[in-house]
């Protein structure tokens, strides 16, 4: 999963932790969360977040949660999908 984030939104330098839940409790394990820093000004601020998923569990609508070292909240993203295989 790829975010781009506003140009104004700079996160350089924090960790982040990242939650993919689903209605039921369903939590998927996360495997990476990768910050990718603009090279340019005309570029975006990226985060990726990488997690496993069995193919029942990757027919399920996600919530992202992306969350601070200190597990404040950064971003709640709902209605998370993943491509069909």
């Amino acid at each position: 999963m790829l975010i781009e984030l506003a140009e104004e939104v700079s996160l350089s330098g924090r960790p982040f932790r990242a939650i993919l839940s689903a209605p039921g409790l369903q939590t998927l394990t996360v495997v990476q969360v990768l910050q990718i820093d603009p090279k340019s000004e005309s570029e975006k601020a990226r985060i990726i977040v990488e997690a496993t998923a069995k193919v029942a569990e990757a027919r399920s609508v996600y919530t992202l949660e992306l969350q601070d070292a200190e597990g404040r909240r950064l971003l709640v993203l709902p209605g998370v999908r993943f491509p069909p295989a």
